[in-house]
């Protein structure tokens, strides 16, 4: 439709500022350290193309199911765009071949942080004249829940334009309902409903009504056409400029029940200053963003930089938006609410349009939430009803279709909300989720990292309790309720499990095992995960804790026999069941364009450098001194390998990175802040050197693997198992020659072959989603929404290789 709206580094200190891609430098410390902060949004306009042209940090493959879902909280209905095919009048009026892609492709960021340009992912620059696109995208509408589309139909005097992709989805066999909405404004070359240069004309002549009424009810008789209590539903855009409109509305509901078996239910969208439904004698109103719910909403031009001088667009906070949407109170009259993920039409104005700024696929689902309570509360004629504006308007950044950004993100998001408390997951309670603290290490984003999937993709509630505070708590406290310990008085933790709401419960690490016993004497069946091994648990004095875990926990999870086998060390009979089950990874690496020759900019090397990265905090256990030992061993012989370490370290590490250090590896070892962008890392190195002397089952492993990345770890330091250790090097922790050999091994001489074989084994079996479904199982929360529908064979949560089966608890 159209619109219409009234440092440091062992490095020599940096003498100029890198150029910025994605990556934004923090202040220059004291020792010259370069340090990396999170991702930043670029500040210039070609490097927001890079950016938003592929993929982001919010992109998701997809998780919805192959079959179509069922079984919906509502009847969700899409919005649809015919224009993307050529037919002869568009070749008159804007050149031969036109179709909606050519406006598409116009799109420009004209400030920071605006998502432009809008590229098609899975079903790329698709020709409607097809009708196995058609067929492709209702396959995935109607995996996400969306029952049906609304075509705008199109109709002038008598004469019809864009009506093939239309005639073509009534005529095929497509398993998905639609209905229409009738466009009825001058076609104009402005694209935003004024009537300036028109280039054909509504004029509603007598003489053409018959035709019309016959017309459109061919597609109201199809068995597909959309029904609300028996009733055809038929949309009309703007009753205002129909001559006489309640006369005429009613005159049609006459000749169409002569043809029909009902007569339909006639709703008009709610456009520009249209709202009411009841002076056009219509039965209700849709609502179409961006009409009415973005009118009188705040301009927020000033907060951001611009790149076009000669902008002159709004820029309104999508945020508010969907405040304003869900804060209205339901009128007098039906009314179906109706949500957008994204809206900005400068495609088609270039620099002069409406932008709603801010969209994620969280707070898209804020707002399809909010719609779907609504719809609940105010059935339509008995019908549940939410609309989304749009499927597939890429012209004004309505669609819901998978993008090169964000991939399947806002689609899983459609799913999740329609098929949330439908059944994804049988449970009357949250699922409790038990914490050490939340700080950003490891185990606490591996916690907060479950938690979202469980929300994302299972609809399953949960809440946490953490047992202290930490960098990650406002993520944690912003997903779910978050109850911190010592809120909880020591002799009041009993009752607190009791009365939590919950009856299964994840305890994560050994250092919740303490809480264990109050918990199951509270009636929660709790699953123990434990990750330590032997010298952190003596490190910790842990011990109590291993005791607890073993006498209380109803099952207790490893990620490999190694760890379970220093567990038994210290504790040999178990009372649960026992599983060793690999954890998975919790990040989904992508490569980044351009990342190897940003990061080498940014580290002021050579761009054919070879690069040695690790990860984590920098502390004896780490391997800190280990990996500086070996920088200094390798960079004396080779002058164009480098190594970085990305990471806080601990004060008594400092005595490593010495004056002679530091003489030694000035600008050949690099010393970066920690960042969620791990995924430019691992596109830039070319190996990961874990130098920890015990670190059970470490997430960086799996990362840089899942990018291709040749490894070397220390022999028996880690909890991994064979099938892992056959595809790194592992090496004796005191033998240097045999870690330096390694290393020049994996910068010089790795494979094509072996990169594939080691993301491929990760893919397969060290996906989080299967540790989520074992853990649910495990807790006993076994309806995980009819697993035949999963694009990949879950059928069996116990099967997996035999990894998952519980075994018999020892003694």
């Amino acid at each position: 439709m159209r619109l219409r709206l009234p440092r440091n580094s062992v490095a020599e200190p940096l003498r100029r500022r890198p150029r910025r891609h994605l990556l934004r430098l923090g202040r220059r410390g004291s020792d010259s350290l370069h340090r990396q902060r999170p991702v930043a949004l670029p500040t210039n306009q070609a490097d927001s193309i890079r950016y938003f042209a592929n993929p982001g940090p919010e992109f998701e493959e997809r998780c919805t199911p192959l079959a179509p879902a069922t079984d919906t909280r509502v009847k969700a209905v899409a919005f649809y765009l015919p224009q993307f095919h050529a037919f002869p009048e568009n070749d008159a009026w804007w050149g031969t071949g036109f179709t909606e892609w050519r406006n598409v492709a116009r799109g420009t960021p004209r400030f920071q942080g605006h998502y432009q340009p809008r590229i098609p992912r899975d079903l790329g620059f698709y020709d409607l004249n097809s009708v196995d696109v058609l067929k492709a995208q209702s396959a995935l509408a109607r995996a996400a829940g969306i029952s049906g589309f609304c075509f705008y139909y199109y109709w002038f005097n008598g004469r019809r334009l864009m009506e093939k992709p239309l005639d073509l989805f009534a005529a095929h066999d497509i398993d998905q309902e639609f209905c229409i909405m009738w466009a009825n404004e001058n076609w104009t070359r402005r694209w935003d409903g004024r009537d300036d240069d028109v280039l054909i004309a509504q004029e509603y002549r007598e003489q053409d009504e018959d035709a019309f009424i016959a017309d459109t009810a061919k597609y109201m008789a199809h068995s597909r056409y959309i029904r609300i209590d028996g009733r055809p539903l038929f949309i009309l855009y703007r009753p205002s400029l129909l001559p006489d409109a309640p006369g005429t509305i009613e005159r049609w509901r006459q000749k169409w029940a002569k043809c029909l078996d009902a007569t339909p239910l006639v709703f008009m969208v709610q456009s520009y200053t249209e709202f009411n439904p009841v002076p056009f004698a219509c039965d209700g109103a849709i609502e179409f963003p961006p009409h009415k719910v973005s009118r009188d909403l705040k301009r927020q031009n000033r907060h951001y930089r611009q790149f076009d001088s000669r902008f002159s667009g709004q820029i309104r906070a999508y945020d508010d938006v969907v405040d304003k949407a869900l804060g209205e109170a339901a009128p007098a009259y039906p009314l179906v609410k109706t949500v957008s993920p994204h809206w900005d039409n400068d495609a088609r104005r270039e620099g002069c349009g409406v932008t709603f700024q801010g969209s994620t696929p969280q707070s898209y689902t804020r707002w399809l939430q909010g719609a779907i309570r609504y719809a609940r509360q105010n059935p339509v004629a008995g019908e549940s009803l939410v609309f989304i504006n749009a499927w597939n308007e890429w012209a004004e950044a309505a669609y819901l279709e998978p993008d090169i950004h964000y991939g399947h993100a806002y689609l899983n998001a459609t799913w999740r909300a329609l098929k949330s408390g439908a059944g994804a997951v049988q449970s009357p309670d949250a699922l409790l989720l038990v914490g050490h603290d939340a700080h950003a290490n490891g185990a606490q984003m591996l916690l907060l990292s479950l938690a979202r999937l469980l929300i994302r993709d299972f609809g399953l509630p949960v809440r946490f309790l953490l047992k202290g505070r930490g960098a990650l708590l406002p993520e944690y406290e912003a997903l779910a309720q978050t109850t911190l310990l010592d809120s909880i008085p020591a002799d009041s933790r009993l009752q607190w499990f009791e009365q939590c709401g919950c009856q299964q419960a994840l305890f994560n690490t050994c250092v919740t095992g303490d809480l264990l016993e109050a918990a199951s004497s509270a009636g929660v069946h709790c699953v123990s995960l434990v990750h330590e091994m032997p010298d952190l648990i003596r490190e910790h004095a842990l011990q109590s804790n291993i005791r607890d875990i073993a006498h209380h926990a109803h099952a207790v999870v490893f990620p490999s026999e190694v760890v379970r086998r220093g567990f038994e060390s210290f504790q040999a009979t178990i009372q649960g069941a026992v599983t060793v089950r690999p954890q998975g990874s919790y990040k989904h690496i992508r490569p980044v364009q351009d990342a190897r020759a940003d990061i080498r900019r940014l580290l002021r090397i050579d761009e054919n450098a070879r690069l040695v990265i690790n990860a984590g905090y920098a502390d004896h256990r780490k391997g800190f001194d280990l990996f500086v030992q070996a920088a200094s061993r390798v960079c004396a012989t080779d002058a164009d390998i480098h190594f970085c370490w990305l990471g806080k370290r601990g004060r008594d590490m400092n005595r490593w990175l010495t004056a002679a250090h530091g003489r030694q590896l000035r600008g050949r070892l690099h010393l970066m802040e920690f960042t969620d962008a791990m995924d430019q890392w691992y596109s830039a190195a070319d190996c990961l050197y874990l130098a920890s002397r015990e670190d059970p089952f470490p997430s960086v492993v799996l990362e840089a693997m899942s990018a291709g990345l040749p490894v070397i770890l220390h022999t028996d330091a880690t909890g991994f198992d064979p099938a892992v250790l056959a595809l790194v090097s592992p090496v004796n922790i005191e033998d240097t020659d045999a870690v330096d050999a390694s290393l020049h091994q994996a910068l010089y001489a790795d494979s094509p072959e072996a990169r594939h074989h080691r993301q491929q084994h990760v893919e397969q079996h060290y996906q989080l989603r299967d540790y989520a479904e074992a853990l649910l199982a495990l807790a006993g929360i076994a309806n995980l929404n009819n697993h035949a529908e999963w694009p990949d064979d879950r059928s069996s949560v116990a099967a997996d290789d035999g990894h998952i089966a519980p075994q018999a608890a020892n003694g």
